[in-house]
């Protein structure tokens, strides 16, 4: 977990158990981390709720146990989302970071660099990487997750990324895809959901459909900046559709950034926003309508981020210095339901 005095700290999440912090810090709040069995990758600048320049944009590489390996310095805005891959995968070498100045840079674990980098159509706020079925039980062999998507906000769009080796020994390539838009809204969480039937399709040696935007079983949705919730998704025609619904009327509190999104079975969001209020939406199989389930509010002050760690197990943390887990229970009559009773939380 990320500290307001831009210092690092471990916790088990299981127990509450809370560790000492890293040694180092940015010089500004922890915005995003990413973590494999090797690393930590950490990003800094302002989370968003003061609208101001960051003191500190970097990216810190760390190891597990805390120790600084380096500092990298290329983002001129605030840091939103950094990914690592797995430590084993042909990509386990390399990291990639995203900010508000729209840049997305892929930085060379080994060297201490940067490998390559590229310009978003818009400010990111959110970078979510997608992992292929393939890469679990994957050994170190040329092909082992030698290639990795990765969905990027991209201020009124969404973008898709490409991360991909050139082979031993040459490196690897960063690309963009595409970019969609999200019809007028400044896009913040994101997330991604592809059918077991269409991973189960993918010709043998192929990690993934050629775009998950455009997949037919893939489906894309997330939140915006002021508050509302989209999906992107394919009628049989082929035309992309979306379904946009506006969070507000009678639930006032929830008009502010979705700063964490997770697809549920498919066909339905939870989301979270800045102040704190837990929501589940569902939509139509064609994407052409989406209602809300249910709102809940039960954090005390604005949420960071919102996590998966089981199937049904979340994990959030929040501007109250608490990480807090929640269990999404089995389908009742008005959708999936929130059991807090064997909630754990750990104040740092």
């Amino acid at each position: 977990a990320g500290l307001y005095d831009g210092r690092l700290q471990p916790l088990s999440w299981r127990t509450g158990r809370v560790g000492r912090p890293f040694r180092g810090r940015h010089n500004d709040e922890v915005v995003c981390i990413a973590l494999n069995e090797s690393h930590v990758l950490s990003g800094s600048g302002d989370p968003g709720y003061h609208n101001r320049q960051p003191a500190d944009s970097s990216v810190k590489l760390w190891t597990r146990a805390g120790g600084l390996l380096a500092s990298f310095r290329k983002h001129e805005d605030t840091v939103r989302g950094v990914v690592l891959f797995p430590s084993s995968s042909g990509l386990g070498s390399y990291g990639l970071s995203a900010g508000l100045d729209a840049q997305v840079v892929l930085w060379s674990l080994e060297d201490k660099e940067a490998a390559a980098s590229l310009k978003l159509p818009g400010p990111c706020r959110c970078l979510r990487l997608v992992p292929a079925p393939e890469w679990e039980g994957l050994g170190a062999g040329p092909r082992a997750a030698a290639e990795a998507r990765v969905l990027a906000s991209a201020g009124e769009a969404v973008a898709e990324l490409v991360v991909r080796s050139r082979g031993e020994g040459k490196g690897v390539e960063l690309a963009l895809l595409e970019a969609v838009s999200v019809r007028s809204c400044m896009v913040s969480g994101v997330d991604c959901y592809v059918s077991p039937k269409t991973w189960a399709e993918l010709p043998p040696g192929v990690l993934y459909p050629p775009s998950l935007l455009r997949s037919p079983g893939a489906t894309v949705a997330g939140g915006s900046t002021d508050g509302r919730l989209w999906a992107l998704g394919r009628r049989r025609e082929g035309c992309i559709v979306q379904a946009r619904s506006v969070l507000g009327g009678g639930f006032g509190s929830l008009v502010a950034e979705v700063i964490s999104v997770e697809i549920l079975e498919g066909k339905q969001l939870l989301t979270i926003c800045r102040t704190g209020v837990l929501c589940l939406v569902a939509w139509t199989e064609d994407i052409s309508e989406a209602c809300m389930r249910w709102a809940k509010q039960g954090w005390r002050m604005y949420v960071s981020t919102m996590r998966r760690r089981e199937p049904g197990l979340l994990v959030t943390d929040g501007f109250d210095n608490a990480i807090g887990t929640l269990r999404v229970g089995a389908p009742s009559g008005a959708g999936l339901k929130v059991d807090e009773s064997s909630d754990s939380e750990g104040e740092l």
